[in-house]
């Protein structure tokens, strides 16, 4: 069992872990935790600090679901897209769907388009939307079949930590990944485990 597996079995968990071994081996560890044939209709938060990782991350599971012969579209909402990393990450440029948008109401039509994708948006803090959009993002993923993966930023309000979306993404949220700047990965909450809700 790998230590990213032990992970995912208890929230309270600590490991460091270079972030290029958790790229080759999270949808593995993640199916074999989960106990799921795959990671279809799974939505995943990848948040923390600013260089963190939350990219590099996101970038590693498109290339493995890519290799899966997976259909993948990145919703690229800070537009800074980074072609060259992108490739070094292992990224089928030809394959993937690269959608330059923050507007949510034109990311929910796209989506209502393609159902059964992997949907990638880096970041969902790139986008404004209201408790509205944010029902409705989760609605169409549901109603699509399609998995969810997003990397979000860790924010100071008055002293107090707090990410964007704040309580609502958390509740609709299936996994949360967090990530900090000494390489430290925390599973916040997957609900798939009964004794993390």
């Amino acid at each position: 069992m790998s230590k990213l597996t032990n992970l995912l079995n208890n929230s309270e968990s600590k490991f460091l872990y270079p972030q290029q071994k958790i790229t080759k081996n999270i949808i593995t560890s993640l199916d074999s935790t989960l106990h799921l044939p795959s990671l279809n209709g799974v939505s995943l938060e990848i948040y923390g600090d600013k260089s963190s990782g939350k990219t590099s991350l996101l970038y590693g599971l498109i290339s493995e679901i890519q290799s899966q012969n997976q259909n993948c579209i990145l919703i690229n909402s800070d537009f800074s897209f980074d072609k060259e990393y992108a490739e070094y990450k292992g990224i089928n440029l030809d394959t993937l769907m690269l959608l330059n948008v923050n507007n949510a109401l034109t990311i929910l039509v796209l989506l209502d388009k393609f159902p059964n994708y992997f949907i990638f948006i880096d970041s969902i803090a790139g986008i404004e939307m209201n408790k509205i959009d944010i029902d409705m993002l989760f609605t169409i993923k549901n109603q699509q079949n399609q998995t969810l993966i997003y990397t979000n930023q860790i924010r100071m309000n008055r002293s107090k930590v707090t990410s964007y979306g704040k309580k609502l993404l958390k509740y609709y949220t299936d996994i949360r990944i967090k990530l900090d700047n000494k390489g430290e990965i925390t599973i916040i909450k997957n609900k798939f485990d009964k004794e993390i809700k």
